[in-house]
């Protein structure tokens, strides 16, 4: 069931420069309303900024900007979050990428159902804290996708004898100016400071002695990460992805495609190609990106590994009498998890997801999908739609409205990703060799 105790989440300000602190307004159903203020790490500032746009969230213009409360599936996402821009009576929904922790964060405060709850979160105490020297172990696993933190700056500070209303002069001064009122602005350390506080000992303990140029050059590694889940879109460029085929009307998308002279990305379903292999040529044909969508589009976060490795491999059986090769990988749903991540990087492909979604599943007239269109902004955008009647109806002037905008449509196959720079590299030894 839907919690319904906290009615609204409004981004209110965030910040342009480190430290990256983000202002939230949360509204519950009682009719009062707390303000938090928190830091983020800097990896999910850069994909939320590109959405947020702190240059004019920050500025009284009419425009709110909203984290979605409700949690259906497409929040429920790993590593991607959704805000909502209410502009004009208008409407537009906008993802991106995110850290786990991020993700936690807030679905920590989706359950909220209750004022107390809510002050929970924040002044949550245990009578025995964590020894500095065991916090001092702890370390962050090299495979996440990023550097910083909420969820396990929440646990530590929740398992420490910090008192928030009587702090310790003592603390170290990032905890310093903790307190409570109507208005609770929260200054939790984020990990990328390792700062450790303790009731009992006034020592700050650090999890590594790194120096800031080792911790910049981390952090540029784990940037790199992110390179093999694409979700966006650098500004200037779009792209059209069509999931659920090969059909009946992929060759109908393809002559209109063809028509106006622009690349596409296709999503194809395994049992599907089977069902239409002389689609899939014409795909390849034509020179449009073709990736994979599952054998038969299923919650892969549900699999097993064992399930899931035989999914894909069933994926790359079909395709391969007919493409060479598949760097492409879309999850049904956009639901996927480290297992799911694993698996795909292992096969040399890279996770695609999505940052504009008309929902042309979800419509009843090809008017409808056109209008979602015309009520977002494509750059920097990839399209998630499906090959459907009404969708081939609505392309034409989907693909008009985008190209009067002046950017430039792109075939999502032809990114930069780690996994085609390690190809790349594996074909220029072989061809030394």
């Amino acid at each position: 069931m839907i919690n319904t105790f906290l009615h609204e989440i409004q981004i209110t300000g965030l910040a342009k420069e480190a430290p990256y602190y983000i202002k939230l307004k949360l509204t519950f159903a009682t009719g009062e309303a707390k303000q938090i203020q928190f830091q983020i790490d800097r990896l999910t500032y850069q994909y939320l900024s590109k959405v947020v746009l702190p240059d004019f969230i920050n500025q009284n213009n009419g425009a709110a900007c909203f984290i979605p409360v409700r949690t259906e599936h497409y929040y429920e996402q790993f590593e991607t979050e959704w805000v909502i821009w209410n502009y004009l009576e208008k409407e537009s929904r906008f993802s991106f990428a995110c850290s786990e922790e991020y993700k936690n964060f807030l679905n920590r405060l989706r359950k909220i159902e209750s004022i107390e709850a809510f002050q929970a979160i924040i002044s949550k105490k245990t009578e025995e804290p964590i020894p500095p020297a065991q916090l001092s172990r702890l370390k962050i696993p090299k495979f996440l996708p990023v550097a910083l933190g909420f969820s396990a700056i929440m646990c530590l500070t929740a398992f420490t004898a910090l008192s928030w209303q009587e702090p310790n002069n003592k603390t170290n001064n990032n905890y310093s100016n903790l307190y409570q009122s109507e208005d609770v602005l929260l200054d939790i350390p984020t990990l990328e400071n390792k700062f450790v506080a303790s009731a009992e000992t006034t020592e700050i303990s650090t999890a590594t002695n790194e120096t800031e140029e080792e911790k910049d050059d981390d952090l540029e590694a784990k940037a790199e990460i992110f390179m093999d889940i694409i979700s966006s879109l650098p500004d200037g460029q779009v792209a059209l992805t069509f999931d659920d085929g090969p059909s009946h009307y992929t060759e109908d998308f393809l002559a209109v495609l063809e028509e106006y002279d622009i690349p596409a990305t296709f999503f194809f379903i395994g049992q599907n190609i089977q069902r239409f292999p002389e689609a899939v040529m014409a795909v390849q044909d034509k020179g449009h990106g073709i990736g994979l969508h599952s054998f038969n589009h299923q919650v892969l976060r549900d699999l097993t590994h064992e399930e899931l490795e035989a999914d894909i491999v069933s994926c790359l059986e079909v395709i391969e009498p007919y493409v060479e090769e598949v760097s492409l990988f879309r999850p049904p749903y956009g639901m996927y998890d480290d297992n799911t991540k694993s698996a795909v990087f292992d096969h040399g492909m890279s996770l695609v997801l999505w940052n504009r979604d008309p929902k042309d599943w979800d419509a009843d007239s090809s008017r409808q999908i056109i209008e979602s269109v015309l009520n977002t902004e494509s750059s920097g955008g990839i399209y998630v739609m499906h090959e459907t009647e009404l969708t081939l109806k609505a392309l034409p002037q989907i693909i008009e409205r985008i190209l009067a905008e002046g950017v430039e449509f792109v075939n999502l196959e032809n990114m930069p990703t780690e996994q085609s720079l390690y190809k790349a590299a594996d074909a220029e030894q072989k061809t030394v060799l």
